[in-house]
């Protein structure tokens, strides 16, 4: 207790003491009485102002920090890599690196959305083609009459009045009850425009990749290198960062009672021999093992919660022979069944859809069996492409990696893989899964992925589990059971986080006063 706590203690006493005999007897002295009570009151509300002032100014100085200028450096390099990565990728093709494949997913889910999104979507479909040299316009959209008459209202309206225009409403709401499937047929349209356009988009990817290989002047494998290390440097600052883990404590991320060193070091002794536990705060080597446990632990939790895209991908690649020309032909029925559909049109409207005057013409069912039969087409393909593309770039040799990272570039067959396992999972949902199967391929620390084979039946628990008790580390068979082994990676996140803490000398009774302070001042 400081000094000055001590003497403002002993004043509060005194206070009371003075109070208590004061007497209250009658009116006067109760008169007397209360104008000691505000007296008090009043002298300890600036002694509250003033501790709350210097509680405010110490609790401020202790979480005002320069940003981190080499987690800057670092950020910034990876940011340059990532796009170049991005550009140089053989995997995805133009239709994907475009971003068509999620802005036309949303569109085929127009039942689930509301009318603004939908709009937003196709305008970005549309900038989306101009920012790889593909001008769009009005005699683009040629699946109706209907598609025709919507989106000549929306070039007009969409820069000036946004997607939400009441003039885009009110056109909608006209073609509606003509044309329920207006929004499916503008789909189709997209789709039809990319692949009318595909190798011209196709050649402006090829001439980007060109010209980016020529800037650099060092291969795709080098540059894939650098990523990977700046990734890794990148991690180690940030989880080496003290005010950043101090925050955390103050958000309440991290609780500092799983800190008390009678916790941690029960935490230890339930990972760790015996003969080490005195040793874990000044040897390196078992400093270096816990985060190559920890990085192996936490690989395996994402790798269960993902096995079931392996599992797909291996199937799907026992019969990849089937898949070796099933997107070429699924593409040429579909530009047979659009050459038709736009016979179909031609010969109702007489003079096609442009030349037309009349708009009170009504689809045949000749048509609207052509239009069904065309996104039925569609579907195929989407999932057809990532067969072909299973059949093209996994082979004997390819890694889960491989496989993953595969599934990971083609959104629609992600979603579809998901929704198959997940009964009743949102799109909500659905996104998250998908950010965490990205994050977990990023993972630069990955060792497991990257060195197991795609039709190995390897036991992978037993392995981590046998490698880890090489180096005195207590796990069991059951640890690996997906509810305990959260539970087990937290422990040794919280070690690691002890041990940081310890080397950067910061006290965790020295943040748990912060948090009360926090707490205090209603922060």
């Amino acid at each position: 207790m400081s000094k000055k706590t001590k003497e403002m203690l002993e004043k509060i006493d005194a206070s009371k003491e003075v109070l208590a005999t004061m007497p209250q007897n009658n009116v006067k002295n109760i008169k007397i009485y209360k104008e000691k009570i505000q007296e008090l009151k009043e002298e300890y509300q600036k002694y509250k102002i003033e501790v709350e002032n210097k509680l405010q100014k110490r609790y401020q100085n202790a979480i005002t920090c320069k940003e981190n200028e080499e987690e800057k450096v670092f950020q910034k390099k990876l940011d340059a890599t990532n796009w170049i990565l991005e550009m140089l990728d053989s995997i995805k093709t133009s239709y994907e690196k475009m971003g068509l494949d999620k802005s036309i997913y949303v569109i085929s889910r127009y039942y689930k959305d509301n009318l603004e999104n939908v709009n937003n979507q196709i305008g970005q479909c549309i900038e989306k083609f101009e920012k790889v040299g593909i001008q769009i316009t009005l005699e683009d959209f040629e699946y109706s009459i209907y598609v025709q008459e919507y989106m000549k209202v929306f070039f007009q309206e969409i820069n000036e009045n946004g997607a939400n225009s009441e003039k885009l409403k009110k056109k909608f709401d006209e073609i509606y009850w003509k044309c329920p499937e207006l929004l499916m047929h503008i789909e189709l349209n997209l789709r039809n425009i990319y692949l009318k356009y595909q190798q011209a988009i196709d050649k402006f990817y090829e001439i980007e990749k060109s010209n980016k290989l020529n800037q650099i002047k060092i291969t795709p494998e080098e540059i894939k290198k650098m990523n990977i290390n700046i990734k890794k440097q990148l991690i180690e600052v940030k989880e080496n960062d003290v005010k950043r883990i101090q925050q955390e404590f103050l958000d309440g991320k991290l609780n500092v009672k799983n800190f008390a060193d009678s916790k941690i070091r029960l935490n230890i002794q339930k990972i760790l021999a015996e003969n080490l536990i005195d040793e874990i705060y000044e040897n390196k080597e078992i400093q270096e093992n816990i985060n190559k446990f920890l990085n192996s632990l936490i690989e395996y939790y994402y790798y269960m919660q993902f096995e079931f895209i392996i599992n797909d991908i291996k199937k799907h690649y026992k019969e990849k022979e089937n898949y070796k020309k099933i997107y070429d032909n699924t593409k040429k029925e579909i530009e047979k069944l659009e050459k038709n559909l736009k016979k179909l049109n031609k010969k109702v409207t007489r003079k096609g859809l442009f030349r037309i005057k009349n708009v009170s013409y009504k689809q045949t069912p000749e048509i609207k069996e052509t239009i069904q039969k065309i996104k039925e087409k569609y579907k195929q393909l989407d999932k057809n492409k990532f067969y072909n593309k299973i059949y093209t770039e996994l082979n004997n040799n390819s890694t889960l990696y491989d496989a993953l990272n595969l599934a990971n570039s083609y959104y629609v067959y992600l979603t579809s893989c998901i929704i198959e396992n997940f009964e009743n999972i949102t799109q909500e949902e659905i996104d998250e899964k998908i950010k965490k199967l990205h994050k977990y391929i990023d993972n630069p620390f990955n060792t497991i992925i990257n060195n197991t084979n795609l039709l190995d039946d390897k036991d992978l628990a037993l392995i981590i589990k046998d490698r880890y008790k090489l180096l005195n580390f207590k796990i069991e068979k059951e640890d690996f059971e997906l509810s305990n082994l959260k539970s087990y990676i937290d422990n040794l996140k919280n070690i690691k986080t002890s041990i940081i803490l310890k080397n950067a000398k910061l006290n965790i009774e020295d943040i748990e006063q912060l948090c009360e302070i926090k707490k205090m001042l209603q922060l």
